[in-house]
């Protein structure tokens, strides 16, 4: 029989009301974000993401990596550039959660993505039109893309054209395969 292959390893920063809490607990927003070329769950823009959420007011917040991202790349051992496949990717992490203890605390769910997370971001909001939660919500109720990459093939080439640029762009993408 052929090998089914297995669901890509995504890790996430966190940031949670306790879902067994019950006692008064008010349902909060989601937030989740998406990070930017070569961007982890856990570095200084997730971090300061989730710290500037924070300060507005109560949110959960999950950070996901980019899918350009070392820790990405390292635990699935492929390698791609935004837009579709990370639009699903979110679409389908949304989807778990809202079959999690998660979902009981979680007024609505809001993306909002930087640079190549942004464009994730667009892609989220289109694929999400297309997929409601179980009780008949939008899936994602709004998105915030922050300087997203919307071209992506003349964005590519220009990152990695052939100067210093380049160079760098190119050592830093292979020092995580």
């Amino acid at each position: 029989a052929p090998r089914r292959p297995r669901a890509p390893r995504v890790c996430a920063l966190v940031a949670l009301q306790d879902p067994s809490d019950t006692r008064g607990a008010k349902k909060r927003p989601l937030i989740v974000f998406k990070a930017g070329v070569f961007g982890n769950a856990g570095d200084s823009m997730s971090r300061l993401m989730m710290m500037h959420f924070f300060d507005e007011g109560l949110f959960n917040f999950i950070a996901i990596g980019n899918i350009t991202g070392s820790g990405f790349v390292k635990d699935n051992g492929r390698l791609a550039l935004g837009g579709y496949d990370e639009g699903m990717q979110l679409v389908q992490i949304i989807q778990k959660l809202q079959k999690s203890s998660l979902w009981k605390v979680t007024s609505s769910t809001h993306v909002v993505g930087v640079s190549l997370g942004g464009h994730a971001a667009l892609f989220t909001s289109y694929l999400s039109q297309f997929n409601d939660d179980p009780n008949g919500r939008p899936l994602v109720s709004s998105v915030a893309a922050l300087c997203p990459v919307v071209d992506l093939q003349p964005t590519m080439a220009n990152l990695f054209k052939d100067n210093l640029k380049g160079k760098l762009a190119r050592k830093k993408l292979l020092s995580t395969l």
